[in-house]
């Protein structure tokens, strides 16, 4: 049994044909596909290249102008925290400050209040010494007084020892009713 349906032999010009049916045809086609191809080239890949070589040049200036953001951003960032280290730093030293001026102030008002301590008890004590002398003052005087009054029952009386001895008993319990008053 033959392979083909047709048992005649192969020969190179029918498949040529075959391939090939119309080679005018096939070189129109041909033409024209190129011609095709060089209107494509100059009018869509031109153009195309040209929106694809701009839009690559916008990405670049877009990635450059980010990496320049970045470092500027990068910069703030450093000068911040610098700043706020700065803060920080003056921060504790006013807090240093104002401790020690509130142990400062703290110990002048002590000393302060303890002057004024001073000064309050050593006017108390004034006082008390120039009440202790009027006292004293007042009890001489009263003494003189009741000297005198003894002076005067004496040289009114006669003058016996019996007399006298009662009159300096009678001066003493004067003398004690008149501290207890």
């Amino acid at each position: 049994m033959p392979l083909f349906v047709n048992s005649t032999p192969f020969s190179p010009e029918d498949f040529l044909n075959k391939l090939i049916p119309n080679f005018w045809s096939l070189l129109i086609n041909l033409l024209a596909l190129i011609v095709f191809f060089v209107v494509l080239y100059f009018i869509a890949y031109k153009p195309v290249k040209k929106l694809i070589e701009a839009r690559r040049h916008k990405v670049q200036e877009e990635m450059q102008e980010g990496e320049r953001l970045k470092k500027i951003g990068e910069e703030r960032e450093k000068e911040t925290r610098n700043i706020v280290s700065e803060a920080k730093t003056e921060a504790s030293l006013i807090r240093q400050k104002g401790e020690e001026e509130g142990v400062k102030l703290k110990e002048e008002m002590l000393q302060k209040a303890e002057t004024e301590l001073k000064e309050k008890k050593a006017r108390a004590l004034e006082e008390l010494h120039q009440e202790e002398e009027k006292t004293r003052a007042a009890l001489r005087s009263e003494t003189v007084d009741l000297a005198l009054l003894m002076a005067e029952k004496l040289v009114d009386e006669k003058m016996d020892s019996n007399l006298d001895k009662k009159l300096v008993a009678s001066f003493a319990k004067d003398l004690g009713e008149k501290k207890d008053e």
